[in-house]
């Protein structure tokens, strides 16, 4: 259809099919009424919540299915609890014990070299993922990065180092660290949750639009030391559990009404062939 048009659209390069993806146990029917209406959705969750979980699980090499308890686990454990509270701690240390400025990145001891070594390998092959349509690796390795980043923070206990005059130094580097760790995340990011991806990159102090840079641009890029950020944001919210149980009860009304129906229907008398 594309080559028979008078306008030379741009040929696909690939063309990845991926397996059903399915809701509770069940194929998606409207007509049934199995399926979540997107503008009760949006007016409680995000479009990166559910861009994040569908990719997560996505159908690649078999059937996968949508869930309101898996929903709720994966924003929880993984946007919130890994990714989330890694971005926003950091900033919020850096505001309070390096003026709210980029630290300079002094003298570096192996844990940081080794930690920027494993972000920029982890960076890597997330590159390679999205270059062979692997979004839920992608996702994995994200989360990888930011669980790193977790670790790296309290191994390196810069609130310990804040305490002692002659330990600054390795603090600011410490955090220096963590912020290079955070443009990584903005970058990997930016093609699953990018709302999220793009107020990481303004966090840090960035003018320039994320959307507007190649790949290898963002990667190569690095902060400028002095430069005041913005006040730290909440990235995610948690999904409590009263914010799906009406979307479960909803479906679960669905299942009632059919069994219901399928009780009355099986007692009518049946038709022969020849009647």
């Amino acid at each position: 259809m594309t080559m028979g048009q008078s306008i030379p659209y741009k040929l696909v390069d690939d063309l990845p099919a991926n397996e059903f993806y399915n809701l509770e146990g069940r194929q998606f029917s409207k007509s049934d009424g199995w399926t979540i209406d997107l503008d009760s959705f949006f007016q409680k969750f995000t479009a990166d919540q559910i861009r994040y979980v569908i990719a997560a699980n996505s159908p690649e090499t078999q059937d996968a299915e949508f869930t309101w308890k898996d929903f709720q686990s994966r924003v929880n454990a993984d946007l919130l609890g890994k990714l989330g509270n890694f971005v926003n701690r950091v900033l919020v240390f850096v505001q309070q014990k390096a003026e709210g400025k980029v630290p300079l990145l002094g003298k570096l001891e192996t844990i940081d070299q080794s930690f920027l070594e494993k972000v920029e390998h982890l960076t890597q092959e997330c590159k390679v993922a999205y270059n062979s349509f692997q979004l839920r690796k992608a996702c994995q390795l994200i989360m990888e990065i930011a669980q790193a980043g977790n670790v790296y923070f309290d191994a390196k206990k810069p609130w310990v180092l804040a305490k002692d005059p002659l330990k600054l130094d390795e603090m600011y580097t410490t955090l220096r660290v963590c912020l290079e760790c955070i443009a990584k995340l903005a970058l990997v990011s930016l093609p699953i949750i990018p709302e999220s991806a793009k107020k990481m990159w303004k966090l840090l102090g960035k003018s320039d639009l994320l959307d507007d840079l190649t790949w290898d641009v963002i990667s190569k890029a690095s902060l400028t030391e002095g430069v005041l950020l913005p006040l730290p944001e909440i990235l995610f919210t948690k999904v409590e559990n009263e914010m799906i149980t009406p979307y479960v009860e909803e479906l679960q009304k669905v299942i009632a009404a059919k069994e219901k129906t399928a009780s009355l229907t099986s007692i009518k008398e049946t038709v022969s062939i020849e009647e």
